[in-house]
């Protein structure tokens, strides 16, 4: 919640956006924050089980998706960026992300850490 006011403040004192404009972006960027933070106890339950990665992997890389792709929508949309500058970038953007999660998630699949006592 926090980083939602401090991002709407940057935004309002930086850009002269008003509240109104910025209050649907914000929204949405704090609750995809907000559904990491409640993944993450499944995460580290799994982790604490399994000791396996993997779903930490899973989790962060669909995090940065979506966030990433959010933050782009809304740059547009408030009209800090070019269009054609998201446009060009969304494919890139996604297909980095994607193979990154799944270099990881090959990594930790044959890579398990050791109990630490």
């Amino acid at each position: 919640m926090g980083i939602g006011v401090i991002v709407g403040l940057a935004l309002r004192i930086s850009f002269g956006l008003p509240f109104a404009r910025i209050a649907v972006p914000i929204t949405v960027l704090v609750a995809i924050q907000g559904a990491l933070f409640i993944s993450m106890y499944w995460v580290r339950q799994r982790y604490r089980r399994k000791r396996d990665l993997r779903g930490g992997i899973i989790l962060f890389g669909s995090y940065s998706l979506l966030i990433g792709l959010a933050g782009m929508y809304y740059a547009g949309q408030l009209g800090l960026v070019g269009l054609n500058t998201l446009r060009e970038n969304y494919l890139g953007f996604s297909a980095y992300v994607l193979v990154v999660t799944a270099v990881g998630v090959g990594l930790f699949s044959f890579l398990k850490p050791s109990r630490i006592r």
